[in-house]
């Protein structure tokens, strides 16, 4: 396995140097489930996935975020489920999702939308990781310097026009936490609560093809 690298913002600078997207348009409610309580973390993102090919019976159970919308009016689906409407919402993603992307409450489905500002670095988030964002230059090098990178433009207005303008690369949960730390999933909805104690990764869940991805345990 080669060697895996983690991206930290500074949080020194990042709240006054710059303003990127922070939510994705759509993302799947939080499950209350009865015998192990709630699921609503910050979980899987993939921008890349084609919204438009949500119909209509799988939007009404999701969860709408319109950040150009007046406040008030952000927002609209139910703010939870129980572990049996989110088994019945999976089988109609699953489809539409595909091979490697698995998803779970709060997940994130399209691309980040809101206002960006400011100057942004070769690399930047909105705070706390993820969603991750490289400009479209930095972006445009690495695919020329041989790195299998995917991603896409997110939904941004942009409060001055941009030569370099941002891309949200997909960042799949391929890695894996080590056996060891894991915690075992509830009987009843199949969700963990929390999150493993410690970074230590299973060796062989690293993907040397991917060059960002991000741990299916702990996906923040």
């Amino acid at each position: 396995m080669s060697e895996a690298y983690m991206i930290k913002s500074s949080l020194d600078d990042w709240p006054t140097h710059y303003a990127v997207p922070g939510s994705s348009n759509y993302s799947i409610p939080r499950v209350i489930c009865p015998d192990c309580g709630e699921h609503a973390s910050a979980a899987f993102r993939y921008p890349g996935l084609d919204v438009s090919k949500l119909e209509e019976k799988i939007v009404r159970r999701l969860r709408f975020y319109n950040p150009f919308e007046p406040h008030g009016k952000m927002k609209k689906g139910p703010a939870e489920i129980t572990p049996d409407e989110m088994r019945d919402l999976s089988e109609l993603l699953a489809p539409i999702m595909g091979p490697g992307r698995p998803f779970g409450p709060f997940t994130r489905l399209g691309p980040a939308a809101g206002l960006a500002e400011g100057l942004f670095d070769d690399f930047c988030w909105p705070g706390v990781p993820p969603p991750l964002f490289l400009r479209q230059s930095v972006f445009d090098a690495m695919l020329e310097a041989g790195f299998p990178v995917s991603g896409v433009a997110p939904d941004a207005r942009y409060r001055r026009p941009r030569r370099d303008p941002l891309i949200e690369p997909e960042t799949p949960p391929t890695a894996h936490v080590h056996p060891s730390v894991r915690i075992a999933p509830c009987a009843t909805c199949g969700f963990v609560t929390g999150t493993p104690l410690g970074g230590r990764l299973d060796p062989e869940s690293w993907d040397d093809g991917i060059p960002f991805q991000c741990v299916f345990e702990n996906p923040r």
